[in-house]
Formats: structure tokens, C-alpha cells, sequence
């Protein structure tokens, strides 16, 4: 009897156990599955098309709308274990480029490794341009379709109490015609960001701190990130481009084609719940003068200047400084006015 009792409570833990699993299985997603939702990587081209970077259960794809006011299409597919990490439109936006990469190193010791691929938007063919043993982070073609990108050295945590993140950033460029890839910079920077390329290619933008001059540790932490011009054929003659007297750090930028102003994302103030407000300012390189464009009062990042130089496109975070990000697509007249979000996975009415 005791053993019919026995058997009876064995099949009932097996019972329960298999029901744990399932429901594990069911409802607690691996990290590869918990990203979903549009991410900040965007591009808009001179034809008024719009990619964007999306994720599905930890899948990333590649969706572009005709314009705005149009429903997107999936034209890139990944697997949950890749990310995608920018998009860049050709000049005459008949191709995009794009990032791939792991989603996780294989051992500690390992760098992240990146593809850089190429799609032709008529006939959504895909190619490899080039593999490279760094994290690749950030495209852009010139006018004369060059294409630029930066690559960090190093994927590792500068302290103990930090996460992994990318360092030792340099600007490369990969030449079409010999299909080889060469540096441009050897600085080894600590962090660099929002890379822009002059129209004619001779010149790369780019945001990094300003701490050429830096001799102490107090140095080094009073430095503010600014935006640099390094012209490609004489790297070593950088120069900062953005108002040197600025105290607050500047991110995100775009120059407004044919003016002498740039738009970038800097902290406007502090909410009322202690969060900083991020927000779009203009900066006239002439006068010297800054103004505010946007005023959200939430995250704006990422702002990318429409192809009649009226528009603007920028990337606003709803959740901010929590545990997960809400990326929404915004577009604005380039004054800041008409404020508009962009429905991104469905057909816009009028």
C-alpha cells in the first residue's frame, strides 16, 4: 500500500514538473526574446523613403516606408541571436547599408565581430560588403557614395562596477572600387558618437569629448563632449566646430544642408522627477547663437534632416530612464513646429 502511495506522489511531482516547464516555456522568454519594438536607428532618404529597425521577440528586421504617410515593409529578417546596429542610405537612396552582429561574445576574452551588408532597395538583394573583427557601430556614405563607419577596439568594462560597452573608437572608410578597407584616425577614443560625412567627402563629423589638452584625471572628468571636423586627407588637423564655451555635452547631431547651422540633442533641464530632459537645439556656426527647437520635455535623440531640407525626423524615448526603452517616431517642420508622431506599422489616415 505504501508503495502505491509512493508511486501515486511520483507521478504527481513528475505531473507538476512537466506543468512548471511549460509554463516556463511559455511565459519566461530567454534575453535573446524580450527586445521588441522599434529601436533609435533610423535613416531617411532623398527620395522621402524611411528605414527603421524593429524588433519581434528578440528578432531584428529592416522595415522602410515609401514616406511617412505610408504602411512600412519588412525588407530584412534576422535571427533572435544578431543585432542590427544602423542603416544609412546611399545619395540617391538606392541602397542601404546596414550593421550585423552577435547578440553575445562567445567567451569573455572575444570581441564582438560585425557585417557590414548592402541591400538594393528595388531588388531587395543582399550583399556582404565586409567582415571585420570589432563592433562596427555607425555608417554614413558621402554625396560621391564613400562610406564611412566607426569601429571600436575594444568591447570590455573600464571598471569593475561598469557593463560591457564599446571603446577605443576610430573613424575607417571602405573603398567600393578595391573593395579593401583602410583607418582614417588613430585615436582611440574613450567614446564616439553621431558620425556625418561633409558633402564632397572630405571631411567627417563626429561627437567625442574634448579632452585633447587633458593632463590630470580632474582634466579629464571636466571635459564636455563637443562636435569635431576631421578633415580625411590630414586626420591629425581636428578641430571643434560646435560652441567651445558650452558647458553642458552635446550628442546627437545633423547640419542642415546649405546653412551654417547644426542640430544636435543636448539636456535642456531636470524634470520634476529628478530624469533629465534631453531635447533638440540649433546652433548657427556664424553667429554663434543657440536656440531650443524642441520642448517635449522627454528624451529626443537621433535628428536626421528630410530630403527637401524642411523636414525634421528625430526619435523620441517614452520610457526614459527605465527598464525598458518606447522608441517613437516623430517628424517636425525644421523650425520645430507641427510636432507630429509617425505610425510606423500602419497606414496613416488623413
Amino acid at each position: 500500500m505504501k508503495k502505491k502511495y509512493t508511486y501515486i506522489i511520483l507521478a504527481g511531482l513528475v505531473t507538476i514538473t512537466i506543468c512548471l516547464i511549460v509554463v516556463g516555456f511559455l511565459f519566461n522568454k530567454t534575453e535573446n526574446e524580450k527586445q521588441n519594438g522599434l529601436t533609435e536607428f533610423f535613416d531617411v532618404s532623398t527620395k522621402g523613403k524611411v528605414a527603421f529597425v524593429s524588433y519581434t521577440d528578440g528578432s531584428p528586421e529592416i522595415f522602410i516606408m515609401e514616406d511617412d504617410q505610408s504602411q512600412s515593409k519588412s525588407v530584412v529578417s534576422m535571427t533572435n541571436e544578431k543585432v542590427i546596429l544602423d542603416v544609412a542610405f546611399s545619395s540617391d537612396g538606392s541602397q542601404l547599408a546596414f550593421i550585423s552582429s552577435e547578440k553575445e561574445k562567445e567567451n569573455e576574452n572575444e570581441n564582438l565581430s560585425s557585417v557590414v551588408h548592402l541591400l538594393n532597395i528595388e531588388t531587395k538583394k543582399i550583399q556582404e560588403l565586409f567582415t571585420e573583427e570589432t563592433l562596427i557601430t555607425e555608417l554614413e556614405f558621402s554625396t560621391d557614395d564613400n562610406l564611412f563607419y566607426l569601429s571600436a577596439g575594444t568591447f570590455e568594462n573600464y571598471s569593475p562596477i561598469a557593463s560591457e560597452r564599446p571603446h577605443d573608437f576610430d573613424i575607417h572608410h571602405y573603398d567600393f572600387e578595391n573593395k579593401s578597407n583602410y583607418k582614417i584616425t588613430n585615436l582611440k577614443k574613450y567614446s564616439m558618437e553621431s558620425l556625418k560625412v561633409s558633402a564632397d567627402g572630405s571631411s567627417v563629423y563626429v561627437q567625442m569629448f574634448d579632452d585633447a589638452d587633458a593632463e590630470t584625471a580632474d582634466d579629464i572628468f571636466d571635459a564636455h563632449q563637443r562636435i569635431f571636423q576631421i578633415p580625411v586627407d590630414d586626420p591629425a588637423n581636428l578641430s571643434v566646430v560646435s560652441d567651445k564655451s558650452r558647458n553642458e555635452d552635446i550628442y546627437d547631431f545633423s547640419f542642415v544642408p546649405g546653412t551654417n547651422t547644426i542640430i544636435y540633442q543636448s539636456v535642456a533641464k531636470t524634470g520634476s522627477d529628478g530624469v533629465f530632459e534631453y531635447e533638440l537645439f540649433t546652433y548657427n556656426q556664424e553667429t554663434n547663437t543657440e536656440e531650443q527647437l524642441t520642448f517635449l520635455g522627454e528624451y529626443v535623440s537621433n535628428p536626421v534632416i528630410g530630403p527637401e531640407n524642411d523636414t525634421l525626423y528625430f526619435i523620441v524615448d517614452k520610457q526614459f530612464a527605465k527598464e525598458d526603452s518606447d522608441y517613437k517616431l516623430y517628424r517636425s517642420d525644421l523650425d520645430g513646429e507641427n510636432v507630429t508622431p509617425i505610425s510606423v506599422f500602419e497606414t496613416k489616415k488623413e
